[in-house]
């Protein structure tokens, strides 16, 4: 018996039902085709973005790779390189005292005098024995003051695991030199007494080209440890005109325009090579820092993924860090002000959270400590214009402006708020102080009288920090 034939109804739902499929299956091609664009529109502007940004940061000379940050540490010829000359003076250091246990002894003897207070005879004899003991290392370091340059042995390619001995010995030579212009200040020797001070600006200068955050803050403490040992030692006794107009000489243009881009170019480096070799699509140099990571993601299967997302990371440090390298041409309050936004933008941005944990240097905490150094010089000038003042005038001036023009071009500027520094009289003699880090001027509280006190400067609390107070110089005489 012949099978009867479909019915027309049955055979226009079979019709149906293929055009349906092939329908959905154009429809899937279209979407798919669709997707793709898209993402490949998106990741080829994110490469985009990426480059122009990259370009713009070369273009201010700012370096990006390691073997570029190699580069942007300018060497020195041998005979004009002072690392070479302070070289041979951390070696003997560290012959005498290998623990450095003498210098932090009497170090702290030293700076815990009350201000004012004389040397006593057995402090005295110590600091003579001291610097007798290391007779050779001071006659090294009155020649490395002769070099204008200096170059430090210093391989970025080690990524994180770079050692950066020198700047624990430059401070133990500072110190040094400084102990050696106490006792020249107390014997009335000031042409040795500036000597001290202009080997220690040297050995600060030493570090000025150097691009890491931790090498130009050891600079700036540098400049710290001479300046207030020059105000202990004015507390103690004034001091001849032609030795403060010398001193006014040296402490003149110590500050380095550049050192904000300079001293993150070492962290920007290391951390952008190392978002930049993670987020690569085809094999790349990638420091040690990165590699387990980097394995880890292949065995998982992942490693696409990880990368774009890494990639987007790495945009995102990029725009948020790209002010930093133009803030140099900025006045402080300013570039203060950008890395407020800088750390408060990395906090909220989600693709950049785990990296700013893991490879974003402090950079608030560094252009504050940066900040902090200019006040430090500005109020170093400002001290010795008003000792010089006194020494002319026989009177200390009323206010700051009476130092102009003979003794300051301009009242200086406080870094942190952009406004003059401040000056007041006191009982004892005056202050000369910055409003510091939280921008408000507490009456020249010192900021570490601050923190004992507490922010209501009537009883402790853990509410004090350093971001409370001013930084305070003072003469009590």
């Amino acid at each position: 018996m012949d099978t009867p034939p479909d019915p027309p109804r049955s055979r226009e739902k079979s019709s149906r039902a293929l055009g349906c499929v092939v329908a959905a299956c154009i429809l899937f091609v279209v979407l798919v085709f669709a997707a793709v664009w898209s993402v490949s529109s998106y990741v080829g502007g994110v490469n985009a973005r990426i480059a122009d940004l990259e370009a713009g940061i070369r273009e201010r000379g700012q370096p990006l790779t390691l073997d570029e940050l190699n580069a942007y540490y300018p060497a020195v010829p041998d005979d004009e390189n002072a690392a070479l000359v302070y070289a041979e003076a951390f070696a003997l250091m560290d012959a005498i005292d290998p623990g450095r246990e003498q210098e932090a002894a009497l170090w702290d003897r030293l700076v815990g005098l009350d201000p004012g207070a004389e040397v006593p005879p057995d402090l005295r004899a110590d600091m003579e024995a001291y610097l007798d003991a290391r007779a050779e290392v001071l006659a090294i370091l009155d020649r490395a003051a002769e070099f204008p340059q200096a170059h430090y042995s210093v391989d970025f390619d080690q990524g994180m695991e770079m050692d950066l001995p020198h700047l624990a010995k430059l401070r133990s030579c500072a110190r040094l030199e400084v102990i050696r212009g106490t006792v020249a200040a107390v014997d009335g020797g000031f042409d040795e007494y500036t000597a001290c001070h202009r080997r220690v600006l040297s050995m600060a200068n030493s570090l000025s080209r150097e691009p890491a955050v931790i090498s130009q803050l050891v600079r700036a403490v540098l400049h710290s440890i001479a300046a207030e040992a020059l105000i202990r030692d004015l507390n103690r006794a004034p001091m001849p005109r032609d030795t403060l107009d010398e001193l006014a000489r040296l402490y003149t243009d110590c500050e380095i325009p550049d050192c904000l881009s300079r001293s993150v170019a070492g962290e920007w480096c290391l951390w952008v090579s190392a978002l930049r070799a993670l987020s690569a699509d085809a094999n790349v140099d990638r420091t040690a820092d990165v590699q387990f990571m980097d394995a880890a993601m292949k065995k998982s299967g992942a490693a696409g993924v990880f990368q774009h997302l890494t990639k987007l990371r790495y945009l995102e440090v990029l725009k948020l860090l790209e002010p930093l390298t133009v803030a140099d041409d900025v006045p402080w309050p300013e570039r203060l002000r950008v890395a407020s936004e800088i750390e408060s933008a990395a906090e909220e941005a989600a693709f950049v959270n785990i990296t700013a944990q893991f490879f974003l240097p402090s950079v608030r905490g560094a252009v504050i400590a940066l900040a902090r150094e200019a006040a430090v010089l500005r109020m170093t000038q400002t001290v010795l214009a008003v000792e010089r003042y006194r020494t002319a005038r026989g009177a200390l001036p009323d206010t700051l402006q009476d130092l102009v023009p003979q003794f300051l071009p301009e009242v200086p500027e406080d870094p942190f708020d952009g406004k003059p520094l401040r000056y007041k009289h006191t009982e004892s003699g005056y202050l000369v102080y910055s409003v510091y880090a939280n921008e408000i001027d507490d009456g020249g509280v010192h900021w570490q009288r601050k923190m004992a006190e507490g922010s209501d400067g009537k009883r402790p609390s853990n509410r004090g920090t350093q971001d409370n107070g001013d930084w305070v110089f003072e003469v009590r005489r």
